[in-house]
């Protein structure tokens, strides 16, 4: 798959102009998140304290270069009133699954939604599930990784097998230290304001973060990762830039070719400049991005312009909610 993947970025990146600056920092500094959709259904007023808290984690475009939230949009729906026809379906289908009727309940929609889609994840919404739905441990983990200028974060979802897990770990280890020492680093590129961004150096480096199937906590990243799809085997996630995730890899499928082909890739310059003809998927993650420009005006958000010439593009596969 990432072969696949790799050969139409190839494709795409005759179509754009040449950029020294490395796939990863290119993404960290210029790619925002796509926006979740988190779909609040209530009748009436809500309580005080999810109100609030519901507050604090929606984006307010008045602060939008200073208030922290995760890559989502908060739309609340008031079921005293009509409901828009955009929501109805969604609501009723979410509302029967409520055990409690006078508790809000919710819906999380991927950037990939459509009307008739399912949600990630729905269910009643109360302040402790709001706050596992905004972040987590291990979603924490990997955005540290990235603020702190990490190339790759190899995300190691972990089955049931330890003897498999533990070699994949392995083989992640050891190619990382050969490849931060293979890997030439990025030659020519200028901390100019221009080309780069942030005064955070580029370097070549690379971190693995381990989740178990089992980590009840990390319920919601797993559902991002794996479709629902059951878990057979370990299955690595490179993740880089603001939390985007190039694809996903089988422990039977990775070996060393294939994580030097993903990090030549990631750590080599960006030709192609436009976020949505990469390969991958966005995170939903709750993460300071703006952090990494230090004292320095935020740049505006990248630019919608489209090549000339019309790309062939890579269909990503559907999302879905997992099976109870």
């Amino acid at each position: 798959m990432l072969r696949l993947a790799l050969i139409v970025f190839t494709l795409l990146t005759r179509f754009a102009a040449a950029c020294d600056v490395p796939v990863f920092r290119y993404a960290l500094e210029r790619w925002a998140g796509d926006p979740f959709q988190l779909v609040v259904f209530h009748a009436g007023k809500l309580e005080p304290s999810l109100d609030a808290q519901l507050a604090a984690l929606e984006s307010d475009p008045d602060l939008e270069s200073k208030k922290v939230t995760p890559n989502w949009q908060i739309v609340r729906v008031d079921t005293s009133k009509a409901v828009p026809k955009l929501w109805s379906t969604l609501g009723a289908t979410v509302q029967k699954t409520a055990v409690n009727t006078t508790t809000p309940v919710a819906a999380l929609c991927t950037p990939e939604w459509r009307v008739g889609d399912e949600p990630l994840w729905s269910g009643e919404l109360t302040n402790a599930v709001l706050a596992e739905l905004s972040q987590s441990a291990k979603r924490s983990e990997v955005s540290r990784h990235l603020l702190a200028g990490t190339a790759v974060v190899w995300l190691l979802l972990e089955s049931g097998d330890k003897a498999k897990n533990e070699a994949l770990a392995t083989l992640l280890s050891t190619e990382s230290e050969r490849l931060r020492n293979t890997i030439p680093e990025p030659h020519g590129v200028k901390y100019d304001g221009v080309n780069v961004l942030s005064p955070l150096p580029i370097a070549i480096s690379f971190a693995t973060v381990r989740v178990a199937a089992a980590d009840a906590a990390e319920a919601m990243l797993i559902r991002q990762l794996t479709n629902g799809e059951p878990i057979t085997e370990p299955c690595l996630y490179p993740i880089f830039g603001r939390g985007r995730v190039l694809g996903q890899f089988h422990a039977s499928k990775v070996d060393k070719g294939l994580l030097e082909e993903t990090a030549a890739f990631l750590c080599g310059a960006c030709s192609c400049q436009v976020k949505a003809q990469n390969p991958g998927f966005d995170l939903l993650l709750h993460a300071n991005w703006n952090s990494i420009f230090g004292e320095e005006a935020v740049p505006p958000p990248e630019a919608k312009d489209q090549p000339a010439s019309k790309p062939e593009y890579l269909p990503l596969p559907k999302r879905k909610t997992p099976k109870a």
